[in-house]
């Protein structure tokens, strides 16, 4: 397992994908941007991809196995056995497909208002929203297919919500759009 050092603050980009055969954990509280195909192990089921100290960007595609990230702001595709990710911002049409369960613990968001789509995928696997979605910009459109679990307050677009599999709740609920589905 490659595991960066936490003592140093910079910034690492990655900005022709690539492979890393093992492991990774990030401990840099800076920036940490993938564009490209990035690939975490060999091959599928890949390895785990863990950068819980500060930003991480992904502007292409990457592909991991356990993926836990901190604050991460996704203009592309990141395909992982499992995910679990605090606050999310969508910066362009966005797809974060899993054969494991998908966990937001914090807020989700369109990096400019009613701009963007978010495409969650988890096959059968539990999806749990546990953060607003467009509590401060609305997503253009969700789409999610795989049980959901939504334990947040509100699901906010501007568009279409489409929830393909069963939706589940612990409490009250409010989805605001144009149509949900």
């Amino acid at each position: 397992a490659l595991t960066e050092d936490d003592a140093h603050a910079g910034t690492i980009t990655f900005s022709n994908g690539g492979t890393i055969s093992s492991a990774v954990e990030f401990k840099t509280p800076a920036a940490v941007s993938i564009s490209g195909t990035m690939n975490i192990g060999a091959s599928a089921p890949w390895a785990a991809f863990t950068h819980t100290a500060g930003n991480t960007l992904i502007t292409g595609t990457l592909n991991a196995a356990a993926t836990q990230l901190a604050n991460t702001t996704i203009n592309g595709t990141l395909n992982a056995a499992s995910v679990n990710l605090s606050n999310l911002t969508v910066a362009g049409n966005s797809t974060i497909a899993t054969t494991g369960t998908q966990q937001f613990t914090g807020t989700i968001d369109d990096s400019t208002a009613d701009t963007h789509t978010l495409t969650l995928n988890s096959d059968t696997s539990q999806i749990t929203l546990a953060g607003n979605v467009g509590q401060t910009k609305a997503l253009k459109e969700i789409t999610v297919t795989g049980p959901v679990k939504i334990n947040c307050a509100s699901v906010k677009t501007k568009d279409a919500q489409t929830y393909n599999s069963s939706v589940t709740s612990d409490g009250s609920i409010t989805l605001e759009s144009a149509a949900i589905n």
